[in-house]
C-alpha cells in the first residue's frame, strides 16, 4: 500500500469557513460556463462538497433522486458503484444546505444527472476559475494547494474544529484508517 503523507500529488490545503464562503459566493456571481456548468451549478457542487466531503466523481453520478430532503435529517446518498471504496455512502446534509438544494432540484428531472459531463476529470481547473474570482491564491506560500479534492481536507478539518470525535470524523470521511483522517486530511492551524 502507497504511504499517503509520503506519496501525494498534492500537498493540499483546507480552506477556513471565509475562503469556503468567498469560493462559493464567487461561483455563484458568475457569468462563466465550464463544460456545461453555470455558477451556479458549481457553487452548488462546492457547497455539496464542502459540507459531505463528497470526491468530484462521486457528485457527478448525483442526481434528484440522490437526496432525501424531506426529513428532520436530510441526506444526500451516492451509489456504491461510484464510491472510491464501493460502499454506498449516505452523508447527513446541515439543514441550510438542504434547503438550499430544495430550491436548486425543483423541476429537475429526477433521473438525470444534476451535473452531466465530464467537469469532474477537469474539477481543479474548474475550481481555478472560482478562486481567482474570490481573490484565494489555488497555490499559497507554504505551496499548498487548493484544488478540488482540498474541499474534502477542508469538510474534514471543519469537523474536528466542531468538536466532532476522531472516530465520526472518520466514519463521515469513509476512511478504513483513522491516521488517514488525523494525519492527511484534518488540518489545524494555531488559532484553532
Amino acid at each position: 500500500r502507497l504511504n499517503a503523507n509520503t506519496d501525494r500529488r498534492h500537498a493540499r490545503r483546507a480552506l477556513d469557513e471565509g475562503e469556503l464562503n468567498r469560493l462559493v459566493a464567487s461561483a455563484w456571481d458568475s457569468g462563466v460556463m465550464f463544460e456545461g456548468l453555470n455558477g451556479v451549478d458549481r457553487a452548488m457542487i462546492y457547497l455539496l462538497a464542502m459540507t459531505t466531503g463528497l470526491r468530484a466523481s462521486e457528485l457527478a453520478s448525483m442526481t434528484p433522486n440522490h437526496f432525501d430532503l424531506a426529513t428532520d435529517q436530510p441526506t444526500a446518498t451516492v451509489r456504491e458503484a461510484y464510491t472510491k471504496n464501493h460502499n454506498e455512502a449516505e452523508q447527513p446534509l446541515p439543514a441550510d444546505v438542504a434547503e438550499a438544494f430544495r430550491e436548486y432540484l425543483l423541476g429537475r428531472p429526477a433521473g438525470a444527472a444534476l451535473w452531466p459531463g465530464k467537469w469532474n476529470e477537469r474539477a481543479a481547473e474548474m475550481q481555478r476559475i472560482d478562486l481567482e474570482g474570490a481573490g484565494i491564491p489555488y497555490r499559497d506560500a507554504e505551496g499548498e494547494f487548493a484544488d478540488f479534492h482540498a474541499l474534502r481536507h477542508s469538510y474534514i478539518s471543519l469537523l474536528g474544529r466542531l468538536g466532532v470525535s476522531p472516530k465520526v470524523t472518520q466514519t463521515l470521511a469513509r476512511h478504513s484508517d483513522i491516521r488517514l483522517t488525523m494525519n492527511v486530511y484534518s488540518h489545524a492551524r494555531m488559532h484553532d
